[in-house]
């Protein structure tokens, strides 16, 4: 039995039509189903039941105007609440741009924020830890985020000189820190970081929707994006069907080319006007084109660069899947959602290997590992989230909620658990 989504989570129009799913749709949906709740229109931004025209702020937003521009005409509640950490200032400066009150007021919305739930105290908190601090990476770290770019270059000019399939496997393994590196500025103020994102092909300016905006705050609902990656061959969310073994196989088949797919994909949703393309999309066909300048033919560098990024496919794949998809993680159609933020973000997201150093953590897992805290505070750099740990345990055990650390083998082997997963998930005992 798969249980029903809470009013304000149901399924956006396109969700089913796999053919539709690209993320300016998905924008153009959320757009369309967000007008129709609260009335707000086209030019304007909903943020809890009131309307603003942020026209005159975008050019003024410090983490850059595209967020505004990606936004307008949709409700923001959700994005502003996690996205940042002093509210009350955000607030002051959004009565500036006050229209009205929502002419439509549901009686509901997808999360509750009230100030007294785990997430907003645990916000508070963290903001009075970094009161007069920075939450962007310190000289030390951006370092350490240079040396994994050298690392990445000097491995792609490697291949360059040697045209050898070892080394393209070698650099399709690097790909995972730089799009660890991108993914974690795609987050925050606008930087060149970014674009580390996009010598994948997984590009910048796509994943600040899918996942900044689509995953980062609905995961494992229906609309969440990201979820619907591997569909409709593989299904996770409790209300879609199981599958048979042969699709596990064709599965595989497709996790493994799921980059090259996603880089086709993206240009003939341009080409038909779904998606948006943008200069740092072409830097994957850069790199095919200098691979052909030193190889034999064009052939042998397309099999290098198709080597090379469908091993990063996979590991992209072995990195994340096992925080959010296994059978220890609720999704849609499961029992008991929960409308507190951190509490959702608990039960569907692990922790796992948080003991590596922070290159480590890049290379092996894109960063992603350390990753609960990280969906709660998405603009704090990775590598200061350690330092909040003792605040998310400490709000766990006031409020009597589980909080533990994977194992990642042990979530490994649940993500094929949760292909074939017939009961509901478990929901945890609280904590006493």
């Amino acid at each position: 039995m798969a249980y029903p989504p809470l009013p304000g989570r149901e399924s956006f129009l396109h969700r089913d039509n796999f053919l539709d799913q690209s993320v300016e749709v998905w924008n153009s949906d959320k757009r369309l189903a967000d007008q129709q709740l609260y009335g707000v229109t086209p030019q304007q931004w909903c943020y809890k039941n009131r309307i603003y025209d942020l026209s005159q702020f975008i050019e003024k937003h410090p983490g850059g105007k595209h967020w505004l521009e990606m936004t307008q005409g949709t409700d923001i509640t959700d994005f502003v609440e996690t996205h940042h950490l002093e509210i009350n200032k955000i607030e002051e400066i959004l009565k500036k741009y006050y229209i009205k009150d929502c002419d439509k007021k549901p009686e509901f919305a997808r999360y509750d924020w009230s100030d007294k739930g785990l997430f907003c105290i645990l916000r508070g908190r963290v903001a009075k830890h970094f009161k007069g601090k920075k939450i962007s990476p310190g000289l030390m770290t951006k370092i350490q985020y240079f040396l994994l770019i050298i690392l990445f270059f000097s491995s792609f000019y490697c291949l360059y000189l040697t045209q050898s399939k070892i080394m393209a496997a070698i650099t399709g393994l690097l790909c995972l820190s730089m799009l660890g590196i991108g993914h974690n500025f795609i987050h925050q103020r606008t930087s060149l970081f970014r674009f580390c994102a996009d010598v994948t092909m997984f590009g910048s300016y796509q994943w600040t929707i899918s996942h900044a905006l689509s995953h980062h705050t609905y995961a494992n609902m229906d609309i969440d994006i990201e979820i619907q990656v591997i569909e409709p061959v593989l299904y996770y969310l409790s209300n879609k069907p199981k599958n048979p073994v042969i699709n596990v196989f064709i599965g595989h088949i497709l996790i493994l080319f799921i980059g090259p797919l996603n880089f086709l994909r993206r240009f003939i949703f341009s080409f038909v006007g779904k998606d948006k393309l943008k200069i740092e999309n072409s830097i994957p066909i850069v790199e095919l084109l200098i691979l052909w300048s030193n190889a034999e033919s064009f052939s042998s560098a397309l099999n290098l660069w198709v080597i090379m990024h469908c091993v990063a496919s996979v590991h992209l794949i072995l990195a994340t899947f096992p925080n959010h998809r296994t059978d220890n993680h609720w999704s849609e159609g499961d029992p008991k959602p929960a409308k507190d933020f951190a509490e959702h973000t608990l039960l569907t997201t692990s922790d796992h290997s948080v003991f590596l150093p922070l290159m480590l953590a890049y290379i092996c897992f894109g960063g992603f590992n350390d990753h609960i805290l990280h969906h709660l505070f998405p603009t704090v750099d990775r590598s200061i989230l350690p330092e909040l740990k003792g605040i998310l345990i400490e709000g766990c055990k006031e409020f009597g909620i589980v909080y533990q650390e994977s194992n990642f083998w042990k979530n490994f082997w649940g993500v094929y658990v949760a292909y074939f997963r017939e009961k509901p998930f478990y929901i945890p005992k609280k904590a006493n």
